[in-house]
């Protein structure tokens, strides 16, 4: 079972600013925003989010899902690479385990 952290709520990218519900005033002066992301929302198919790529590569459980995320993302071909390069590494699996 999936633990959601915004039960209802569709969107799995929600971003936050500093908030006085009391008299509905948002800090504009701190430009910072706090952006969660609930992986077990994220779609199968992609829905035109600019971050869905990324999001099915850490949620990927294969090598054949890492390949086909990875086709037609350069930059997310790049991190396949890595994470193959680090997982054949002795040291670093067993530290990883």
């Amino acid at each position: 079972m999936h633990h959601h952290a915004f039960p209802g709520v569709a969107e799995y990218v929600n971003g936050f600013r500093f908030y006085n519900p009391r008299n509905r005033l948002c800090f504009e002066g701190i430009p910072e925003e706090i952006y969660t992301v609930e992986l077990a929302k994220v779609p199968v198919a992609n829905d035109g989010n600019r971050i869905w790529e990324w999001l099915r590569f850490l949620l990927a459980r294969t090598e054949e899902e890492i390949e086909m995320i990875a086709q037609g993302n350069p930059e997310i071909r790049k991190a396949a690479n890595a994470l193959y390069v680090l997982s054949s590494d002795p040291d670093v699996r067993f530290r990883y385990e």
